[in-house]
């Protein structure tokens, strides 16, 4: 049955207003609590005003109701994606693509997440053909040039990540990678350019993307002081990241603070205890520091790593 006052919530939501759409949609489901189709419209709202939980509450309640709703599983597995679950993501996506096999933005969405898992081989296949379908799928192209960029395959990062400037210039994210391709290429002095370029970005003053690709390139030509000044910014932006707090450690054992070094990296190990390139640095660090016991801890943990991934254990 038609809601009454539905057709004005969804004009106010086509034209972009999302709060008042939402006002008007939260309205009709205090009539309907149930009803599905608020739910999924209500979810979409809040996915639109960048509320990622009350989004991800209310499309699951919406799926719950009616699994094989198609719209409600695309939109519930991007929002899982903008709440940096792309593992969570991934069953839902796959299962929106049986019901609409052809469905290219949920094919998109599902080509983000394995980015987003730097699964290589199913990331580069999706994608791979959506832009092949699709040449001006910009998006497309953006996640593969991230995926590329992740398995430093940086000749591929960057073609891809032109391909997607080329349609859409002004894009913060891809010129970052943009930037921190060229660093890993060697190509120094057109990096720095870039990453100066992206300086004067207002978008880019609490991105820590920029900070640990700026840090990045700083410390493979061996400005340890410049690079640790960027880094530390970044942790101060979100210290909860094991990858900053990795590159933190790096870059002071570079400059001969082992003890610190050896702090920040067991800090990474805590928030991120599958991660091998804590465990190595950190082999080499007690290394320097004579702590015999604590290499042999982490070689007998890696190698045990190596022997389940020989066999086809799960990673």
């Amino acid at each position: 049955m038609q809601v009454a006052g539905l057709p004005e919530a969804d004009r106010l939501y086509q034209a972009g207003r999302f709060e008042e759409a939402q006002h008007a949609y939260e309205s009709l489901l205090a009539q309907r609590p149930d009803d599905p189709g608020l739910l999924l419209r209500l979810g979409v709202t809040h996915y639109e005003r960048r509320q990622y939980p009350h989004a991800e509450a209310l499309l699951r309640r919406a799926v719950e109701a009616v699994p094989e709703m198609q719209p409600g599983l695309v939109a519930l597995g991007t929002t899982l994606l903008m709440l940096d679950r792309p593992a969570e993501a991934v069953p839902v996506l796959e299962r929106a693509l049986k019901i609409a096999p052809g469905d290219a933005m949920a094919r998109r969405a599902l080509g983000h997440a394995f980015a987003l898992q730097n699964d290589l081989v199913k990331g580069e296949a999706l994608l791979g053909q959506l832009v092949e379908e699709n040449p001006d799928d910009d998006e497309a192209w953006l996640y593969l040039g991230m995926l590329f960029f992740e398995h430093n395959y940086s000749s591929a990062a960057l073609a891809a990540l032109d391909r997607h400037l080329a349609l859409r210039p002004s894009n913060t994210k891809a010129r970052i990678y943009r930037a921190g391709a060229l660093s890993q290429l060697g190509r120094v002095a057109e990096a720095e350019r870039a990453f100066e370029a992206l300086a004067g970005d207002p978008n880019v003053s609490a991105s820590t993307d920029y900070l640990l690709g700026h840090a990045q390139l700083l410390f493979r030509s061996q400005r340890y002081a410049q690079a640790l000044s960027k880094i530390e910014r970044a942790v101060e932006i979100d210290a909860a990241s094991a990858k900053l707090r990795f590159w933190q450690a790096r870059i002071l054992a570079h400059s001969g603070r082992n003890e610190e070094a050896v702090g920040v990296a067991e800090e990474s190990l805590r928030l991120d205890p599958s991660a091998s390139g804590a465990r190595t640095l950190l082999i080499r660090l007690y290394g320097r520091l004579g702590r015999a016991d604590k290499v042999a801890e982490l070689s007998a943990w890696l190698r045990s790593r190596e022997n389940q991934v020989a066999r086809g254990t799960p990673r």
